[in-house]
């Protein structure tokens, strides 16, 4: 009678870890079945594995560079997207995601590498703008708007900023 209940618990443990094996093969497929991609020059998009997830490149708009840059973690997550909306090829606008939602927004309004507008977001609603801006050669501030349902409602001027360098350094981390 013993023999049988130890191989009864033996079969039941076999049975759990193959459940358990399956579950993981199965979210492995999951996550390889969206990587899946056609190499075919109409598809638009591409996808590289990368050491910690992947990219997905798209060309929206079939002129051979990339407007949107999608970077995933290696659950699948969305990290963060970089987007060019005018199409001139220049990802202007880099979004950071956190737990499926947008966190924030940096955006290079005049293309010289360094971002100098930022949008912060709760529950994925504008909550405020803040835009750097070069008062001129020795001075410079920032503009702070206060947002509500994505619409300005308050603004001000707040404190000096060395460089557009130290105010992106700021935000994107």
């Amino acid at each position: 009678m013993r023999k049988r209940s130890v191989v009864g618990l033996t079969v039941v443990a076999l049975v759990n870890i193959f459940s358990v094996m399956a579950t993981y093969f199965e979210v492995q497929y999951n996550l390889i079945s969206k990587l899946i991609y056609s190499k075919d020059s109409m598809s638009g998009s591409r996808i590289e594995l990368v050491e910690d997830g992947s990219y997905e490149l798209v060309d929206g708009d079939y002129d051979g560079k990339i407007d949107e840059s999608h970077k995933y973690d290696v659950l699948g997550n969305l990290v963060f997207s970089k987007l060019d909306s005018d199409y001139d090829g220049y990802l202007e606008t880099k979004v950071f995601f956190g737990d499926g939602r947008s966190t924030r927004s940096l955006v290079d309004t005049d293309k010289n590498g360094i971002f100098d507008l930022v949008f912060l977001y709760e529950t994925n609603s504008k909550q405020q703008a803040i835009k750097f801006i070069k008062a001129n050669e020795v001075s410079s501030n920032i503009q702070i708007y206060e947002m509500d349902f994505g619409f300005p409602v308050k603004f001000e001027v707040n404190g000096n900023v060395a460089t557009e360098e130290d105010f992106s350094k700021i935000y994107n981390r």
